[in-house]
């Protein structure tokens, strides 16, 4: 008699809501494997010894999880076979797509997939000039239309706020996998010239699709440090941040002694910026902690970063303000040098040493 499965999987689900499933099965040893349709790989298969009649898989989110980090994807299709002993064939018990997700999400998937972004967010400051900003979202039914629109909110040189609507160039269709949208501020600004007379400001816009909107915002000041990481949902996404940053560099080396001289040998240093935030929303407080828990966190010029100590205070209070420590490193262990042009004369006015 083939196991039979007891437990309710759904067809789509977060990796977090995924169950542990369990089986009644008669036989002495049951073999379960956990295959990925969409990679086209057997990741994991386990031989279990079935108590009282059941079997249970334990621990399945936590598998599916590192095997879709391991391939840097946010979207999978699932199947899980099962084999009692002595059978020749396997059976599939299940089969899922699962989005990847490490924070735990109550309520249906679909929901959330359908009104969301692949981000806890819903607002965020804009980019600044010359940088682009992507957006990740799932569209489930294969062959909507899920066009992107941008709504710009401008102050016109009357002082007036006016809104212009900016279609995507092309036509974007689903396909039911994991789609991106890309935008960046030097090409929205230059929509908005082409038919707005005069100077003018941007001061925030909406990128819509289907049910789902991200709103971006002018902040003042304007954020003096960029992360790029990898989010809840296994997707990069950027971290403009309004902060202090206080840089260390630790210097250890040891002293011998050469031909009865002093030398100095196997140098180590480590330069270690301590970041502290400025007041944060609660919602963009909590958000950050996915910054600093990140398994992949980038610089703005691309280079790798780790993040060796975190802290995030966090308050449910709305007049509490929030804020958040960390500490990170370069990967490479090198300091970094900004380069620029020489500065000008700090005095420009003849010196005369009369008192006037």
């Amino acid at each position: 008699m083939a196991a039979t499965l007891l437990t309710t999987i759904p067809a789509l689900c977060l990796s977090s809501q995924l169950p542990d499933p369990e089986w009644s099965s008669s036989s002495e040893h049951v073999l379960v494997a956990l295959y990925d349709t969409s990679e086209d790989s057997l990741f994991l298969h386990v031989t279990l010894t079935p108590h009282d009649g059941r079997v249970r898989l334990w621990e399945l989110r936590e598998a599916v999880e590192r095997h879709m980090r391991s391939r840097d994807v946010s979207l999978i299709t699932l199947e899980i076979w099962i084999a009692e002993a002595g059978d020749s064939e396997t059976t599939t018990s299940a089969t899922v797509n699962v989005v990847y997700c490490d924070k735990d999400v109550t309520g249906a998937a679909a929901l959330w997939l359908d009104n969301r972004f692949l981000s806890t967010l819903d607002w965020k400051p804009l980019p600044p000039d010359g940088a682009a900003e992507t957006l990740y979202f799932v569209e489930r039914a294969a062959g909507t239309d899920v066009t992107p629109a941008i709504n710009v909110a401008y102050r016109g040189a009357d002082g007036a706020v006016q809104h212009l609507t900016i279609a995507a160039s092309e036509p974007l269709t689903a396909d039911g996998a994991v789609q991106s949208v890309t935008f960046d501020m030097a090409t929205v600004t230059a929509r908005v010239a082409a038919v707005v007379e005069g100077p003018f400001t941007v001061l925030a816009l909406t990128v819509r699709v289907g049910g789902r909107a991200m709103q971006y915002y002018r902040e003042a000041p304007e954020a003096n440090a960029s992360f790029l990481f990898l989010n809840c949902f296994n997707v990069p996404e950027w971290a403009r941040l309004t902060c202090s940053t206080v840089t260390k560099t630790k210097d250890e080396r040891k002293v011998g002694y050469v031909a009865r001289r002093r030398v100095l040998y196997n140098p180590s240093r480590e330069v270690e910026h301590e970041v502290q935030t400025a007041a944060l929303p609660h919602a963009v407080a909590e958000w950050i902690d996915q910054l600093v828990t990140s398994p992949g966190v980038w610089l703005a010029d691309g280079t790798p970063a780790v993040i060796t100590e975190g802290e995030c205070a966090v308050s449910d209070d709305n007049g509490a303000l929030n804020s958040v420590k960390f500490t990170w490193l370069r990967s490479d262990g090198r300091g970094s040098l900004q380069v620029s042009a020489r500065a000008s004369r700090i005095f420009t006015q003849a010196f005369t040493y009369q008192f006037t």
